[in-house]
């Protein structure tokens, strides 16, 4: 497999808190900023190609409205999650500097007095917004009928993460500070399974963070992979199609967290402290699983998931296939694919730094 090697360094006045990033030719990589202003850049150009003026509070996610946009010729559309408010935005405009006059729609999501509940990753699946809150709370709104679902019971801490399980478009998954990764019925609104993570024994080496689900990702084929902040990664792939190397139905729920035979899950630790962002490589074979993850300090590695047909069972579950370390950011939060395998640019939300 071969290493990403080519670098771009986007540097800005104020700390980035949120990417989008699309996967057709040429990429769109949207940054959203603390003081809650949004840039365009169409890869690898490292110049802004469009801005949004900041809107009344920090970005905290993005996400492209068709994030597979191969048409060079029109720009992306995207979801922001500013506050207690999601924004639609649109790039395709003649203007070079957007404001929120510009905003095509803007809806509250969060509701009550609190002002420190606020949005933190939203997801988009056609026409459902799945966003997650620091309160905890789960929910969908449904871009069609204007309806809104919340999820319970809730996460008692904050909901970190969020996302859509690929070929059950019903469901999804959340992860949050209460250790635990919980899915959800989304026409129900109600959970079906959770899995909580313990911190280690005291026989265990000692660690400085507790097991925080801090990022989630899920693959074409439902395998689904979990980091936390005391630097796990844990693979779920029960009731995965071809895992075992033969035709097998589809189950009428997705049962990754399922507690009965699993085997096919495992946790591994890979570093001493967080580990704030994982992703699959797209479009590898369920037999030869890649996952990418990305540490506090910017060390990002590729992981290779053994094969539970193909490898002997008694080689390490993971297997580090390159690792690349930035040198430019102080801090790593999130990390960004373009088009293909392997990623040709890798993106960090940022705290700002001296040239």
């Amino acid at each position: 497999m071969e290493e990403a090697t080519s670098t771009i360094v986007l540097k800005t006045n104020e700390p980035c808190t949120a990417l989008g990033i699309s996967v057709g030719s040429p990429a769109y990589l949207v940054s959203g900023h603390q003081d809650g202003a949004l840039r365009l850049y169409v890869l690898p150009e490292p110049k802004v190609f469009r801005a949004v003026k900041p809107l009344r509070n920090e970005i905290s996610s993005i996400t492209l409205d068709d994030p597979n946009q191969a048409m060079s010729s029109t720009l992306p559309k995207c979801w922001v999650a500013s506050g207690k408010k999601v924004f639609l935005i649109d790039f395709n405009v003649e203007k070079l500097v957007l404001s929120s006059a510009d905003v095509l729609e803007s809806v509250v999501l969060v509701e009550g007095g609190d002002s420190d509940d606020v949005l933190n990753e939203i997801s988009l699946e056609k026409d459902k917004l799945l966003y997650s809150t620091d309160s905890g709370q789960v929910g969908v709104y449904n871009l069609t009928n204007r309806a809104k679902t919340i999820m319970t019971p809730a996460h008692s801490s904050i909901c970190s993460c969020v996302s859509f399980i690929p070929g059950w478009r019903n469901e999804i998954v959340s992860g949050g500070f209460d250790n635990k990764i919980i899915h959800f019925d989304v026409i129900k609104g109600s959970r079906l399974a959770e899995l909580e993570f313990s911190g280690p024994s005291t026989s265990e080496a000692l660690s400085l963070s507790p097991p925080f689900v801090l990022s989630l990702a899920l693959h074409e084929s439902g395998c689904l992979a979990a980091s936390t902040a005391d630097g796990r990664l844990w693979v779920g792939r029960k009731g995965v199609l071809g895992m075992n190397g033969h035709k097998s139905k589809r189950h009428a729920k997705w049962n990754c967290l399922s507690k009965t035979e699993t085997s096919h899950n495992f946790s591994w630790p890979i570093t001493q402290g967080p580990i704030v962002a994982v992703d699959f490589v797209k479009g590898t074979d369920v037999q030869d699983l890649v996952v990418l993850t990305s540490t506090l300090s910017g060390k990002v590695q590729a992981h290779r998931i053994r094969s539970m047909v193909k490898d002997p069972e008694d080689q390490p579950p993971l297997q580090v296939v390159w690792e690349v370390s930035t040198k430019h950011v102080i801090k790593a939060n999130a990390m960004g694919r373009t088009a293909g395998g392997i990623p040709r640019y890798s993106f960090f939300r940022v705290q700002p730094w001296d040239a």
